[in-house]
């Protein structure tokens, strides 16, 4: 029971610095914790924090390039990630 705690614990803890990290510091920064996100867990909460991170950063008519490079990175880890965790 501790070790899903702990792990839930750590999941919640990279999403938020993610989202705040891209609030207020930069996306770029929020581009750590979201890696590590997509590495550990099929987290579909790097894809909205991708999206959010698009919409307040971009400028109007570019490219979602911070949400595609997350859905690049989530599914290249997928089969990284069902071979070496558990």
């Amino acid at each position: 029971m501790s070790r899903i705690v702990n792990a839930t614990v750590l999941r919640v803890s990279l999403a938020s610095l993610a989202l705040i990290g891209g609030l207020f510091i930069s996306p770029v920064f929020a581009a750590i914790p979201m890696f590590f996100l997509a590495l550990l867990w099929r987290s579909s909460e790097a894809l909205v924090i991708a999206l959010i991170l698009d919409l307040i950063w971009a400028p109007p008519g570019q490219a979602p390039y911070f949400l595609i490079g997350t859905i690049i990175s989530v599914w290249v880890f997928e089969p990284v990630r069902k071979e070496i965790l558990p």
